[in-house]
C-alpha cells in the first residue's frame, strides 16, 4: 500500500469520524431541549396546582425558562440546520431515494421567515386564528437573508425551494454560477466552453429489447433501476444505467436495439423555435446582479419569465421596439444572482433544464450529510453518514 492509499484512508477515517461525532452532539442537543421542555413544562404545571404565594416566583422562572428553550429550539432549526427526505433518484448515486439528509443553512446564510407560519411552535398559535389561516400562503415580510461565511459553488449539492411550486424543496447539484454560460451537448455539460468534471458516475437512460429469461438477473444484479413491458416475446425495457453499466450491458449477446435515449421534451423556456431539449440545451447566460442584457427577441424569450417573476418587473412588446413597466427600455440590468442546477441522474431529473433559473433567495442551505435511510421499510446502514462531495 502507497503513501497515498493510507493518506486517503486516513482523510476517509477522519471525515467518517469527524460526521458521526458531529451528529451524536446534534442529537444530545435536540434531546436536551426536549427533555428541558418537557420536564418544565411538567414543573410550571406542578405549581399551579399548589397555588402558594411561596411558590408564585418558581411558577415565573419555569414559565421564562420553558420560553427560552422554545426560542433557542427555533433558531436551531431555522438559522442553523435542518434534515430533509429525499423520495426520488434524481441524485443518484450520491443521494438515494430514501436518504434523511442534513442541511447546513449557516454556509450560505440562513433566510428569516416570511411569515409567522414558517416559524416552528409559533405557527401551531397563528393556525388556531382563523383570521390568521386565511393568510397562511401569503408572504407577511419581504425577503431577509443573514450573511453567511460563503457562497454556493460549482458542484456544491443545494437544497432549495422549487421556483414554479414554493412549497416543494428539491435537492440538486449546482452545475452553473451566476454569469457563468451554460450548454449541454449531447448529455454533456458544458460551462464557460469547458467540459464539466462529473461527480462520481452519472446515470443515464437506456433503451433496448431482451429475452425476458436471462435479463433480469443481469439487472438486478447490477442493481439497475428499469421498467419493461413484453411484446413479441422480446422484453422492452427502459433502465437508467451509468457509462460503466452501459457497457456491460452491450456485452450481454442477449441484448439487442441498445441506445441511449435522445427525448424531445420541451423544456425551460418553453419556446419551441429554440429547438432545445435535455440532452442539447443552450448555450445560455445564467443571470448576474448587476449584469445587463439587451432586450431583443431571443433575450426576451429566454428572460421575460425570470424578470417577471423574481425582478418584479414587465417586459411588453411594441411596433417600435420592447416596454420595461410601460417605459421604452433597449436594455435591462438584473438585480439578483441566479444559479442553474441539475440532478446526478440527469435523464431522471426535473431540474433548472425545466424549473429554469434558481434564484439565490430560494437556495435554503448546503446538504452536506446524509444522516441515514430509511427505504422499503428498512434501514440501509450502509448509507448512514456519508458525507456529500
Amino acid at each position: 500500500m502507497t503513501n497515498k492509499d493510507v493518506y486517503k484512508k486516513y482523510l476517509i477515517l477522519t471525515s467518517m469520524l469527524v460526521a458521526l461525532v458531529g451528529c451524536f452532539v446534534i442529537g444530545i442537543i435536540w434531546l436536551f431541549f426536549v427533555f428541558v421542555f418537557l420536564t418544565s413544562f411538567l414543573y410550571f404545571l406542578f405549581f399551579i396546582k399548589k397555588h402558594t404565594q411561596k411558590n408564585r416566583y418558581k411558577v415565573g422562572y419555569s414559565l421564562l425558562y420553558t420560553i427560552w428553550i422554545i426560542m433557542v429550539s427555533i433558531v436551531l432549526k431555522i438559522c442553523l440546520m435542518d434534515i430533509y427526505f429525499v423520495p426520488t433518484n434524481s441524485m443518484e448515486n450520491a443521494i438515494k431515494p430514501g436518504d434523511r439528509v442534513l442541511v447546513n443553512k449557516l454556509a450560505y446564510g440562513c433566510i428569516l421567515p416570511q411569515s409567522p407560519f414558517e416559524i416552528p411552535w409559533i405557527n401551531l398559535l397563528f393556525l388556531t386564528s382563523h383570521q390568521a389561516r386565511q393568510r397562511i400562503n401569503e408572504k407577511w415580510w419581504g425577503v431577509c437573508r443573514l450573511t453567511g461565511y460563503t457562497l454556493p459553488k460549482e458542484n456544491d449539492v443545494l437544497v432549495f425551494k422549487s421556483p414554479q411550486f414554493n412549497k416543494v424543496v428539491l435537492v440538486k447539484r449546482c452545475v452553473a454560477l451566476p454569469g457563468d454560460t451554460f450548454m449541454v451537448k449531447n448529455d454533456s455539460v458544458y460551462v464557460n466552453s469547458i467540459a464539466s468534471n462529473d461527480i462520481g458516475e452519472l446515470y443515464n437512460r437506456v433503451i433496448f429489447s431482451s429475452s425476458p429469461q436471462k435479463i433480469d438477473s443481469v439487472l438486478l444484479q447490477n442493481n439497475i433501476v428499469y421498467y419493461s413491458d413484453i411484446k413479441d416475446g422480446r422484453k422492452n425495457i427502459c433502465a437508467y444505467a451509468t457509462r460503466s453499466e452501459f457497457q456491460k450491458l452491450k456485452e450481454n449477446s442477449f441484448v439487442d436495439s441498445l441506445v441511449g435515449n435522445k427525448d424531445t421534451c420541451s423544456v425551460f423556456p418553453y419556446i419551441k423555435t429554440l429547438s432545445w431539449t435535455r440532452s442539447n440545451y443552450g448555450s445560455v447566460i445564467i443571470p448576474k446582479k448587476g449584469m445587463s442584457i439587451e432586450l431583443n427577441d431571443s433575450n426576451v424569450m429566454i428572460y421575460s419569465s425570470t424578470i417577471s417573476k423574481f425582478e418584479g418587473h414587465d417586459i411588453s412588446t411594441t411596433s417600435n421596439g420592447y416596454l420595461l413597466d410601460g417605459k421604452p427600455a433597449s436594455t435591462y440590468t438584473f438585480t439578483n444572482n441566479y444559479y442553474w442546477c441539475m440532478g446526478d441522474n440527469r435523464d431522471n431529473s426535473y431540474d433548472s433544464r425545466y424549473l429554469g433559473f434558481i434564484p439565490q433567495d430560494y437556495i435554503i442551505g448546503k446538504a452536506s450529510l446524509v444522516l441515514y435511510s430509511y427505504w422499503d421499510n428498512k434501514i440501509n446502514w450502509v448509507r448512514s453518514l456519508t458525507r456529500l462531495n
